[in-house]
């Protein structure tokens, strides 16, 4: 992680804690990956999260909102303003890219 100099509101924290777990957990279950990684950036007017993995992908347009774990991400990133974006193919060692951005305003 870089760019945090003090500590977020703590319903910030928890929902990016719980945003990434369930990613991970994706990957864990469902991706078939060798490697994964987590990038956290903080800076003055926003909070980025990128996770990526090398697993088998997906099709996004028929699996973006049919999971209860994708629905709850864009539950809890709507109530901080955020945005969701997933990149991804249904081929095997494509892997899998997830971009959120937060604003800072809201995590004040």
């Amino acid at each position: 992680m870089s760019g945090l100099h003090s500590r977020l509101p703590i319903y910030v924290e928890i929902a990016i804690y719980r945003i990434i777990q369930e990613l991970t957990t994706n990957i864990i279950k469902h991706a078939n990956a060798t490697k994964a990684s987590l990038r956290v950036s903080i800076n003055r007017r926003e909070i980025r999260v990128r996770l990526e993995d090398n697993g088998r992908g997906f099709d996004v347009s028929k699996s973006n909102d049919g999971s209860i774990g994708i629905r709850s991400i864009k539950s809890m990133l709507y109530l901080l303003n955020g945005k969701f974006e997933i990149s991804s193919k249904p081929k095997p060692d494509t892997g899998t890219v997830i971009d959120i951005q937060l604003s800072r305003k809201f995590a004040n």
